[in-house]
């Protein structure tokens, strides 16, 4: 009876294993036409597949790490920030929210598609990258997307901070400007002495000396 029933539950699993899609998250680069794949494990799939096509859930955010092509989900509050230092987005730009497939009928191999945003040569430079997934219609919706990337990768005119960094940034800026100038003022005050100090030695000198022919002069007759 029990050798029956783990038959049973075996055969469960396999249908359901044959039923849910697969999904793989394909980073592009369109400035050389590269494309980095992380395929999702199939307990992260399952998952996504519950909240989104069972449940009705609104939408799921999944970590992936190029490097390595680990994943996970995470929580809304873990979510990258774009506010946050070499945080930007790795959607596409000027594009509505990617619609990818039926990723809620059995047997789809669905591919979310994200912008390479970090280094142009070098995708695992994107340390994370957070996907929100939703699903529309039981089409699989790819509504946000952003990316840490490796500091000396950031490719934005000017790293975005928060108002906490940019007010520190701005105060440590204002002491190294005081300090640069109280430096170049006692430079300055420094170099006029001794020019003063060098004019009153020649002008000594000089007096000095004339009197001293006076004398001569004076002998001499």
């Amino acid at each position: 009876m029990r050798s029956s029933l783990s038959l049973l539950k075996i055969l469960a699993l396999v249908s359901v294993c044959h039923c849910i899609p697969e999904l793989t998250i394909s980073i592009v680069n369109p400035e050389v036409g590269a494309t980095l794949d992380t395929k999702l494990p199939a307990e992260l799939i399952s998952k996504l597949y519950t909240t989104l096509c069972e449940s009705g859930g609104s939408h799921n955010i999944v970590r992936i790490k190029p490097e390595d092509g680990r994943s996970g989900i995470i929580e809304e509050g873990q979510r990258l920030n774009t506010n946050s230092r070499f945080v930007t987005s790795c959607m596409f730009e000027d594009s509505p929210p990617n619609k990818t497939c039926s990723f809620c009928e059995a047997n789809r191999a669905c591919v979310a598609e994200i912008r390479s945003s970090c280094s142009p040569s070098d995708m695992r430079s994107m340390q994370y990258v957070d996907v929100t997934l939703s699903s529309s219609y039981g089409e699989l919706v790819v509504d946000n997307c952003e990316v840490l990337c490796q500091q000396k990768w950031f490719r934005g005119d000017e790293p975005i901070v928060s108002a906490s960094s940019s007010i520190s940034d701005l105060a440590v800026g204002i002491v190294a400007g005081v300090i640069v100038l109280a430096s170049l003022l006692v430079a300055g005050a420094v170099i006029c002495k001794i020019k003063d100090s060098k004019s009153v030695r020649e002008e000594y000198n000089d007096n000095h000396f004339t009197h001293s022919t006076s004398c001569s002069s004076i002998e001499i007759i």
